[in-house]
């Protein structure tokens, strides 16, 4: 019974133990680590949120069948590959990203 204890009355408590990782850096480095690790976080967000618009940009001028596809597809693919340089999604998920929009493009043409 070492997670429960009974007092006089007969009723049982349960007693947990969690644990709170400190958010709270001490040490100098460990205070710039936090502050570039937000800020790099703001960054990737933003490049994320670019190339998914690019992305959902083809598509829909896939849907409506808009003629100049081309130029909307060499951006999202130069989206795309920043995304993979900055290490934000993985290179096989850009190949799989691009064969998809080109598959589609290729059906409306």
């Amino acid at each position: 019974m070492d997670s429960e204890q009974e007092n006089k009355c007969g009723l049982v408590f349960l007693c947990f133990v969690v644990y709170y990782p400190p958010t709270m850096a001490k040490i100098r480095s460990a205070k710039k680590a936090n502050r570039v690790a937000k800020r790099r976080a703001i960054f990737n967000a933003r490049r994320k949120r670019s190339m998914k618009g690019s992305v959902r940009a083809v598509a829909d001028a896939t849907k409506v069948r808009q003629g100049d596809t081309a130029a909307l597809l060499s951006k999202t693919y130069s989206e795309i590959d920043k995304a993979v340089k900055r290490g934000i999604i993985k290179k096989n998920t850009a190949a799989r990203m691009k064969s998809r929009l080109t598959k589609q493009i290729s059906k409306v043409s």
